[in-house]
């Protein structure tokens, strides 16, 4: 991460380390963020914690505008066969995919719930695993991967 991020800085492309460490003594360390956290009261718990039965996680936000840039420097470094994208797709049965399409045309519940009732009588079961259809295909990048 440390790369990247000094690749971003020197790009003047805006970066912002969050996650669980984010402001912890290792990301200041590698000027992944810029806060001390020596000079502020945090709990060192936030950082290692029974009670969150993972180990903490550094992200780095990217300027939404210049994302494409730190992609392909990325690329470049590790090589498209070393490095990967991540991404979220969520599927909506169809029922619940016309709830969403109804809420977003502005349409009133009742209305959309007749619609899913004519799609339960109609050509699609909801209960069909198959009618599961991409809700969105995410292109906010939720991770990368470099092996």
């Amino acid at each position: 991460m440390h790369d990247v991020v000094q690749y971003a800085r020197s790009q003047n492309i805006l970066c912002q380390g969050r996650g669980s460490a984010a402001n912890s003594t290792v990301c200041y360390c590698l000027e992944i963020t810029e806060v001390d956290p020596s000079r502020m009261s945090m709990l060192f718990e936030r950082f290692i914690s029974k009670e969150r039965n993972e180990p903490p996680d550094i992200d780095v936000d990217f300027e939404h505008e210049r994302r494409e840039e730190v992609i392909q420097y990325i690329y470049r470094k590790y090589g498209r066969e070393r490095a990967a994208l991540a991404a979220t797709v969520i599927c909506y049965r169809p029922r619940s995919a016309l709830r969403d399409v109804g809420k977003a045309l502005g349409y009133e519940a009742a209305k959309s719930t007749g619609w899913q009732a004519a799609c339960n009588g109609g050509m699609v079961s909801a209960s069909t695993p198959s009618a599961s259809v991409p809700r969105a295909s995410i292109r906010k990048i939720p991770g990368f991967v470099v092996s």
